[in-house]
């Protein structure tokens, strides 16, 4: 049997190359999987545990991704173990807001996706779990990168706050809250997760400060008659079966829901709160000091504050004496001095003012 010409069978490496040089394969960048539907594949992952446990214990977070409109759901857990009830809670509640089932899970193969209650569940609602192989996180990007997102955002508000460790939970519920309102390079035209999971635009109004200081409004029924009308708070994100806000009192640690907040945003030293007025000023200033600087010599140093001051005093003489000059700048006459004093010391006054300035210096310096 003769060989085809050009035709050169591959050499197989030997087995000291082979323990010596083999690398991994190239992971591809891009996926060419398409989510045809809502709900048809979700990516799952759970990060931690951290050094810092909650208020209220907690040490993980699990992340649930929409694969067709990327909407974030989030929770918080305590040990590794919750994930389960998690999942169920999550599948239920997209299910029931959708319309949709669930058809692919795609997580690590970590022992909180591995026991045998979890692959029931799964089994029991029809779910195909996809996994992805061991120490190869790149299969699962979309929920490892997105875990690095919600860390970083969270440490950032932290850190601008000056917030405890201890509030990383509230940073990362935030966090979630405003990625589902904020328009992402993975869908076209700008639409953000929220319309493309509800098909609604999202509202951004209630959008404050993260821990900005906010002052709650006080019942009648809470308080006395001479009692303070509100409570001075920390802002930590929004309440979750209440259209309201959810604070904290630092110095009790207690939490309030309410929808009578009034905010401070730029309270930190670290945060600038533009407004009209401040910009409009801003524009105004900058404008004077462009016109000063195009007027002037650049050269030239900055005048010194004494001889400012005697700048704006002659320029305010200056002012005095145009109008003195012209009769009709002021519509209040001049009035004679002492004209509304006593009428018999009316003729001294005015023989002293018709009289000569040196007479009236050696009068004045004459003792009595």
């Amino acid at each position: 049997m003769e060989v085809a010409s050009g035709h050169t069978k591959d050499r197989l490496p030997c087995t000291p190359c082979l323990e010596g040089k083999l690398a991994r394969k190239a992971i591809p960048k891009a996926s060419n999987v398409e989510n045809p539907r809502i709900l048809y594949c979700v990516y799952s992952d759970l990060c931690g545990p951290f050094q810092t446990q909650t208020r209220s214990g907690y040490r993980y977070f699990i992340t649930f991704i929409n694969g067709k409109s990327h909407y974030l759901a989030v929770y918080l857990l305590k040990t590794k173990d919750e994930a389960l009830s998690h999942t169920k809670a999550f599948v239920s509640q997209a299910e029931v807001e959708t319309g949709e089932k669930m058809n692919f899970l795609r997580s690590d193969g970590g022992g909180e996706y591995e026991s045998r209650e979890f692959q029931a569940y799964l089994h029991q609602k029809g779910i195909h779990h996809e996994k992805t192989n061991a120490y190869t996180p790149q299969e699962n990007g979309v929920a490892e990168r997105m875990n690095r997102t919600i860390v970083e955002m969270a440490r950032t508000m932290l850190k601008d706050s000056a917030m405890p460790n201890s509030y990383w939970g509230d940073g990362v519920l935030y966090a979630t809250h405003i990625i589902n309102r904020i328009p992402t390079r993975v869908l076209p035209d700008g639409v953000t997760p929220h319309k493309a999971y509800t098909g609604s635009k999202p509202s951004v109004a209630h959008l404050r400060v993260f821990s900005c200081k906010a002052h709650v409004y006080i019942p009648d029924e809470k308080c006395n008659k001479l009692d303070a009308k509100s409570l001075e708070c920390t802002h930590l994100g929004y309440a979750e079966n209440r259209k309201a806000y959810q604070l904290v009192h630092r110095p009790s640690g207690k939490i309030i829901e309410s929808r009578g907040v009034v905010f401070h945003e730029g309270s930190a030293p670290s945060r600038v709160l533009i407004t009209d007025d401040s910009t409009s000023e801003g524009v105004s200033n900058s404008e004077e000091s462009d016109t000063d600087s195009l007027s002037g010599d650049s050269d030239a140093p900055d005048n010194p504050p004494a001889a400012t001051a005697r700048s704006r005093t002659s320029d305010r003489d200056q002012d005095r004496d145009h109008q003195q000059e012209d009769g009709s700048a002021s519509p209040v006459p001049k009035r004679t001095p002492g004209a509304s004093a006593r009428p018999d010391l009316q003729p001294e006054i005015q023989e002293q003012a018709n009289a000569p300035v040196a007479d009236t210096i050696d009068a004045a310096q004459t003792p009595a």
